[in-house]
């Protein structure tokens, strides 16, 4: 790759998540990951980010400059520098949050009109901050000053780090594939998992199609595939076997163990609060805690992390756990769900109502940011990741880097991530959950000698991620499309590369 060329990093799948999410989820935090290493160590002109853009139905892209070391997901930073509206959680209209503090007409027609020229003044950061959303504004309508038209050259390459499925999406793919054809770019496409096509059953409406017929285009689109595990690609590999006819190369670059924390500070950007405030009881780097998660943890407790969904086997879990308080009585930990709600849990919403939430002993931490995570790993006896299936399985990697044990799945990729640190079940056996459990709970030496071998554990780094990313695009490509003389290269996810 010569220094002309230009890698061009999608982030389209983020863009179109940040519209309706204040909290990053796994895919779209992997991708900030990976983009904040390389923006440091390889920006300039040579990366760029590339998005097929939902308000302008265009490719544009954008600097990666803002996404350094120390960049902290905001909603609607992110949206603004993308130029994109949003909607963030608990967002209501003005008449509605007026309706709410004011019972005066009069009040509220005043108050109306300070807050609108507030605004104004302000470049709609009073709007932002009360989470008061508004009509489209017409500068969106044409194409804002730091949003720039994309125009390849041969041998610029873009590398699509999430899913660009959909019917969004049918026209970025089709430019790409046009661009491929008349200019000669490479494209690289990371395929994270492919849960609708291993397990149909735990997602909704026509995904598994969409998904289907999207890899089988991509298979004939792009020169190579990034995933992030041996099961990936043993799933990957045995669906272009089974329905395509091109061999795609593919080279798997594990993911992180590591939870990287952003600067501390709070959501006002200020300090914490001083006075009645205790950092070890109240907070995370300084950080001022919600309630609910300071509640949760204020016993003991054993931590489950991710979407509230029936792939996350949390049905199973809370059966389990109701014969653990049956065997343990008042000696049972609390089992505290820390993600946002998700899909197909029905039977898991049942059994919540039915026992009440077992009485107490098993509680949810909706949609907790990376410091309320972070002090939630910390503290917990050990956290659980018992799903049907992963593509990796960052909950499992980062318990570890907390230095707590895990019980997880002996299934699909979630050996690879905690090799021989965890203490693995069968997720279709409950009574295989219940005796790995049990184990943790009730034989404190047993889990503190296991806390102690992993925090001896040199665990792979984001930086690690990025550096075998960018040396898999980077690589020279053969005549044939293949990589180099092996087209499937393989890291061991325990491992890091010697510096």
């Amino acid at each position: 790759m010569s220094a002309e060329n230009v890698i061009y990093f999608d982030v389209s799948d983020v863009v179109e998540f940040a519209r309706s999410n204040d909290r990053l989820s796994g895919i779209q935090r992997v991708s900030i990951e990976i983009i904040k290493y390389l923006s440091q160590v390889q920006g300039g002109e040579n990366l760029r980010l590339i998005c097929y853009h939902p308000l302008f139905r265009r490719m544009l892209w954008f600097s990666a400059e803002p996404f350094d070391a120390s960049y902290v997901y905001d909603q609607a930073e992110f949206c603004r520098h993308f130029c994109i509206d949003y909607r963030a959680a608990g967002v209501r209209r003005l008449r509605d949050h007026l309706k709410k503090r004011y019972k005066s007409s009069l009040k509220r027609a005043f108050h109306g009109w300070r807050l609108r020229l507030r605004n104004a003044l302000d470049h709609g950061r009073t709007f932002e901050r009360l989470k008061i959303i508004q009509k489209r504004s017409r500068r969106f309508e044409a194409k804002p000053a730091n949003a720039f038209e994309v125009s390849f050259e041969t041998g610029d390459r873009v590398f699509i780090t999430g899913a660009t499925w959909g019917d969004l999406f049918r026209k970025y793919v089709d430019a790409l594939t046009e661009a491929k054809r008349k200019v000669g770019i490479e494209v690289s496409l990371f395929v994270h998992d492919l849960i609708p096509l291993a397990c149909p059953e735990h997602v909704v409406d026509n995904v598994p199609e969409q998904f289907s017929d999207w890899i089988s285009r991509m298979s004939g689109l792009v020169d190579l595939f990034l995933v992030n595990s041996e099961a990936t690609r043993r799933d990957l590999e045995r669906f272009m076997r089974t329905y395509t006819e091109r061999a795609t190369p593919i080279r798997v670059v594990p993911l992180a163990h590591e939870f990287l924390l952003p600067e501390s500070r709070n959501r006002e950007g200020g300090q914490a609060p001083a006075k009645f405030f205790d950092p070890e009881r109240h907070g995370f780097n300084g950080r001022r805690l919600r309630a609910d998660v300071l509640n949760a943890a204020q016993l003991s407790y054993v931590l489950v992390v991710g979407t509230i969904e029936s792939r996350k086997n949390v049905w199973t879990l809370a059966t389990v756990w109701q014969e653990v308080h049956r065997r343990l009585g008042f000696d049972t930990p609390r089992l505290v769900f820390a993600g946002k709600h998700g899909w197909l849990k029905g039977p898991f919403d049942d059994f919540l109502q039915g026992t009440g939430s077992l009485n107490g002993y098993i509680r949810i931490v909706d949609r907790p940011d990376d410091f309320e995570l972070a002090y939630l790993y910390k503290r917990c006896l050990f956290s659980v990741c018992v799903s049907y299936y992963e593509g990796w399985g960052l909950p499992i990697g980062e318990s570890l880097w907390f230095g707590r044990p895990v019980v997880a799945s002996n299934v699909s990729s979630m050996p690879e991530v905690g090799g021989p640190l965890v203490e693995y079940a069968d997720p279709y056996d409950p009574r295989s959950i219940l005796d790995a459990c049990l184990k943790l709970i009730t034989d404190d030496d047993h889990r503190e000698a296991m806390a102690r071998r992993i925090r001896r554990e040199d665990l792979r780094r984001w930086s690690d991620v990025a550096e075998g990313i960018w040396q898999a695009l980077t690589a020279s490509i053969g005549p044939e499309g293949g990589q180099g003389a092996a087209p499937v290269v393989s890291v061991s996810a325990m491992a890091r590369p010697s510096r």
